[in-house]
């Protein structure tokens, strides 16, 4: 796709602002992409002439503005600064696990710890306090670890906590898998609990990765595990967690057609390893260029194994799809930047509160439970504490995806840096080449989107 820039110019006669704006140009059509808002509007060279000779007409400056191309006052429709408004909410409820994943960024050798039910009920209690104060509509509770599934009583008892509350909610787990008997699986269905599996592809990847703590294979624990959560009414609600690393990367497309051929997956999302103080082998993660390269790849499968009849899904493609779509809200991480501490609050086991899952470093802790209300915490610490450090580089400067990255994903800055600044440059690389190419699926093979999305267009 071409690419150009249109500046920002001003209308005096109609006291109209219009915004620099990115054109990218393809089969006769142009897409214009308004970095700063993450908003898109396509038009025909007609319509592109009008806006570069500043003669527009009625209807077009108010199409402009209504999509956040353009403003006649400071009020703009679009915002690219979100409000402080957590909903999703991480609670460390155990450093206990039963594996020993080669890329784990946590250490779980010395501290096996699991919250107390009195610190539980307390955090839940803030939470729905918070909630109700600020007429939060509904709230995502995730506990993590450790393997969460570990202390499964202390997910029973944030539900019922939770359930007693008459707010409304859902509650996620992440889990290796090994641990889903029959009863648990049905235990967590009654309780509507959405669950995502690790996965890490095929027996012999899997194994390799994430062996047991005693370095026995555990793909036949994990399998076991998926199939009662599909016994028990997960068949078509279970989400796939895989992660890439150089040492499972050569088998990726064998991989994807496994799970749709051999296990008829329909669902998955796609990590990849990150550089932690706990990596052990800093060997097994990618660099940049192998990022985007990966990514490319996998939109390619997908499409094929849509082509070919497997309905598939890969949430982060689908979430960038929607970034383009419908300027997407979905993804803490990926829609608008990194949303820690504005739209995602972690607790560890103490009480404290962190501006995403990263408990394992302490000096981003915004206060605990007990210090007062949550949103005046997070605005305090947006003025002293690091993590909320601006993330920028020359490239951001003229950068259409800059809205939807932001600099990138700060957590991976201070794993690789031990500092926020500049910017990840994985997420950045990647967005590059990857957004592009999705604009061209989007005009020119957008049958697949549906399937790649996962729900229907209107």
């Amino acid at each position: 796709m071409n690419s150009e820039i249109i500046p920002e110019f001003y209308i005096e006669k109609s006291n109209f602002t219009f915004h620099p704006t990115h054109v990218f140009s393809n089969n006769g059509n142009r897409i214009l992409i308004n970095s700063k808002l993450g908003t898109i509007f396509v038009c025909d060279d007609h319509i592109l002439n009008q806006i570069k000779s500043k003669r527009l007409s009625d209807d077009i400056q108010f199409k402009l503005i209504q999509r956040g191309f353009a403003s006649i006052s400071e009020n703009d429709t679009f915002k690219s600064i979100p409000e402080i408004s957590p909903k999703f909410f991480i609670i460390d409820v155990t450093r206990a696990c039963n594996l020993r994943c080669s890329y784990c960024f946590r250490n779980l050798d010395d501290k096996v710890s699991t919250i107390s039910a009195e610190m539980l009920d307390k955090i839940i209690e803030y939470v729905i306090n918070y909630a109700k104060q600020n007429r939060i509509s509904e709230i995502h509770i995730q506990p993590w670890g450790g393997e969460p599934l570990i202390a499964f009583d202390r997910i029973a008892q944030m539900h019922r906590l939770l359930n007693e509350s008459n707010i409304k909610f859902q509650i996620s787990v992440e889990t290796n898998g090994c641990l889903v008997t029959k009863k648990m699986a049905e235990r967590l269905n009654e309780m509507n609990i959405g669950v995502g599996v690790s996965l890490d592809g095929l027996p012999i990847t899997h194994n390799s990765q994430r062996p047991t703590m005693s370095d026995g294979p555990s793909y036949n624990m994990v399998y076991r595990g998926i199939k009662n959560l599909w016994d028990a009414g997960y068949k078509d609600k279970l989400g796939i967690v895989t992660v890439l690393t150089q040492n499972n990367k050569k088998y990726f497309n064998d991989i994807f057609d496994f799970y749709t051929q051999e296990l008829k997956i329909n669902k998955f999302k796609l990590n990849i390893v990150k550089d932690s103080p706990n990596l052990k082998d800093k060997n097994i993660c990618l660099t940049p260029d192998e990022y985007a390269e990966l990514q490319l790849n996998l939109l390619n499968k997908l499409i094929k194994l849509n082509k070919a009849g497997y309905k598939i899904t890969e949430f982060n493609i689908r979430d960038k799809l929607l970034n383009l779509l419908v300027r997407g809200k979905m993804n803490i991480c990926i829609s608008q930047g990194c949303l820690g501490g504005i739209k995602l609050i972690g607790f560890d086991q103490t009480g404290h509160i962190y501006p995403c899952d990263l408990t394992d470093y302490p000096e981003f802790s915004i206060g605990t439970i007990e210090d007062g209300d949550l949103i005046s915490l997070i605005s305090a610490s947006q003025k002293t504490n690091e993590f909320f450090n601006p993330k920028h580089s020359p490239l951001c400067t003229d950068c259409a995806w800059w809205f939807y990255c932001k600099g990138g994903c700060t957590s991976a800055l201070k794993y690789r840096n031990n500092k926020i600044e500049g910017v990840d440059k994985f997420e950045c690389n990647v967005n590059r080449k990857l957004y592009p190419v999705l604009l061209n699926l989007i005009e020119n093979e957008s049958e697949l989107l549906e399937p790649l999305i996962n729900t229907t267009i209107i």
